[in-house]
């Protein structure tokens, strides 16, 4: 049964009531409060263990590990390039000497094609020698011993240099082959290599900017987590206000319950105003702080559901977009790698040219070695010849002409091998300049293996930032739940409200029905109520108090009735700034939840508007210290020994 509901009694048995009905409150709602204090004790602990996940998660991302990951890509891509680009140079190199090969092969296929005409005068000379010793019978022996040589080292000349001439246009057909293939690999890979790099380079460039743009986004996660947390965890400790609620409750029954027993009965309508007015101050500064709190609960609520929005988009384009990036840098790197086989593969068929060239030199050298020791060998004869013909007189003039003639194409064929000696040496050079080393293979296959360790690594940084994200906005969506469920389940608050309602109803029945005296010594004399001030531990009753006296003053010196509740910050000057007007708009780069939480605003506010809890964070400041005198009328009791949270 209310206090309204129940039947008129005495003035001291519904003062007493009253009282009764205040000191159950502040029992009968002490295990509620427990219960929703533990409550948000509860959201706080998860809270924090999501912001511990959302800075793990951070951490992932934009930390070291990464850091070095994407190092080794651009690592790996600088040495893609340069093999690359060296590749692409060792390949001119190649194309230049295979043209120079090319060129003294054609240079040597005209000199042993004049071999082959030097072999058929010394047959013809040779031939003419026979026929011309053939008339001296006896003394022609040592001109046909001529003939017979000549005849045999031109045949021999002649059979040379035809094998060489075949092998020199073998040759040439094979350089011939392999400069026109090597000519279209290279116009087609320099602009295929130029294009993977071009994709690789702007792969690596996606990449950083994926990673910053998911760095950033990680990194509003975790200080939305972050400060969410410290929201939640204000929040938890701004439950003291059930406590300062509970003291000035129980001083206000105190009170009543003390001028009840006051036999005197003197200041009783002094005594009543006053513990009505400190009543519905503690009544209102209540009500105030509950709505703050939940007010404050349901912008965690959105903030956190907003978060989710966030978080869930995110993910979404990490799933979309992320696999296929990777591929897309993997394909890429591997058709880098690609096209650097190729060039080792064309490398491999110019080893094989440079084989042959190595062949045709050997055989070259044989057929020069072979020339110049037939030079030799003829030009003694025809020498022994010509001193012959000179010993037989006239009739060996003829002979002495072509043993003559028999040396000087001697002397010619000699000159020849000198050409070829000559070209020999370029083709020499050439060579050398296609058996540098070339083969890349080895080093290729390292930075693949490479390749597909650092993206393995990235994809699975990315797979558990994927997880973790999930995790967080799973953790996000579960929270919001509880957190509105708990707003709706709380009514505590309502029972709080309506009896501290019923009992201000109360006393202000009383007050109706008692006349003021002035002789009694209630209002201007303050001696029965100065008595009260010293049970008072906070401030904010004091200023009421106050307020009251000063009220009673004005009516007792004949002016007119004034608000006994005092107004602005005067309300709860006690040390703990509950409920302070909306801290001032933070500047943008303090960190925030974009709406800013605010505990407790300003409980005169009456709109939606004037209650905006602004951009910062101010829950309650430090203690006010007392004055040295009030700490001695106060004795020892203060909100810090009285104030036990949960």
């Amino acid at each position: 049964m209310s206090l309204l509901d129940r039947p008129m009694a005495s003035r001291e048995d519904r003062l007493k009531r009253i009282a009764e009905e205040i000191g159950t409150l502040t029992v009968s709602t002490e295990d509620d409060f427990l219960a929703l204090g533990e409550s948000l004790q509860d959201v706080y602990r998860r809270s924090a263990d999501m912001t511990e996940t959302g800075k793990s998660l951070a951490g992932l991302l934009s930390g070291e590990s990464m850091g070095r990951t994407v190092e080794d890509l651009r690592e790996l891509a600088g040495r893609m390039t340069g093999y690359m680009k060296a590749s692409e140079e060792v390949l001119q190199g190649d194309l230049a000497a295979l043209e120079s090969v090319r060129s003294c092969l054609e240079r040597s296929r005209r000199v042993f094609g004049r071999f082959g005409l030097v072999a058929r005068t010394l047959n013809i000379l040779g031939t003419l020698t026979r026929i011309e010793s053939a008339h001296l019978r006896g003394g022609g022996q040592s001109f046909r011993f001529l003939s017979d040589e000549v005849a045999r080292q031109s045949a021999q000349i002649g059979q040379s240099a035809s094998d060489v001439l075949d092998s020199l246009d073998s040759l040439d057909r094979q350089v011939q082959s392999l400069l026109s293939k090597l000519r279209d690999f290279h116009e087609k890979q320099s602009g295929q290599g130029r294009a993977v790099l071009d994709l690789v380079a702007s792969s690596l460039s996606d990449l950083l900017a994926k990673q910053s743009a998911s760095s950033e986004a990680i990194r509003c996660v975790s200080e939305r987590s972050e400060q969410i947390s410290r929201s939640v965890g204000e929040v938890v400790m701004s439950m003291q206000f059930h406590d300062i609620t509970r003291q000035r409750l129980e001083h206000v029954k105190d009170a009543l319950t003390d001028l009840v027993e006051d036999e005197n009965n003197q200041g009783f309508r002094g005594a009543c105003e006053l513990q009505t007015a400190l009543l519905r101050q503690a009544g209102d500064d209540f009500n105030a702080a509950v709505r703050n709190i939940f007010k404050n609960l349901d912008r965690v609520a959105e903030s956190l559901d907003q978060g989710c929005r966030e978080t869930r988009e995110f993910v979404n384009q990490k799933e979309g977009a992320g696999e296929s990036f990777l591929d897309r840098l993997e394909r890429d790197m591997l058709e880098a790698a690609a096209a650097l086989r190729r060039h080792d593969s064309a490398g491999r068929e110019i080893e094989t040219a440079v084989a042959s060239v190595a062949e045709t030199i050997e055989v070259m050298n044989e057929f020069l070695a072979g020339v110049q020791g037939s030079g030799y060998s003829i030009k003694f004869i025809a020498l022994n010849a010509t001193i012959r013909a000179a010993k037989i007189g006239r009739q060996g003039m003829t002979l002495d002409i072509l043993a003559e003639a028999i040396r000087d194409v001697a002397g010619e064929a000699r000159q020849y091998t000198d050409t070829l000696a000559a070209v020999h040496r370029d083709i020499e050079e050439a060579r050398s300049q296609l058996r540098k080393e070339r083969s890349r293979t080895a080093e290729v296959e390292a930075a693949v293996g490479e390749l597909t360790e650092v993206l393995d690594a990235v994809r699975q940084a990315n797979s558990r930032s994927l997880v973790m994200m999930n995790e967080v906005e799973g953790k996000s969506r579960a929270l919001t739940e509880d957190i509105r469920d708990l707003l709706g389940g709380v009514t505590v608050h309502r029972r709080v409200e309506t009896r501290i309602g019923e009992a201000l109803v109360g006393l202000g029945e009383i007050l109706e029905q008692t006349p003021a005296d002035p002789s009694s010594g209630e209002p201007g004399s303050g001696e029965g109520l100065e008595a009260l001030a010293s049970r008072y531990t906070m401030e904010s009753e004091r200023a009421v108090h106050q307020a009251v006296l000063t009220s009673q003053d004005r009516k007792a010196a004949g002016g007119g009735p004034a608000d006994p509740t005092p107004q602005g910050d005067d309300i709860l000057d006690d040390g703990f700034e509950l409920f302070d007007a909306p801290a001032p708009e933070t500047s943008a780069g303090e960190a925030d939840l974009g709406d800013g939480i605010e505990l407790f605003g300003d409980p005169a506010a009456t709109t939606e508007e004037e209650t905006d809890l602004g951009d910062g964070v101010e829950l309650f400041s430090e203690p006010a210290p007392k004055p040295e005198e009030e700490a001695e009328e106060s004795g020892d009791e203060d909100l810090g020994d009285n104030v036990e949270l949960f």
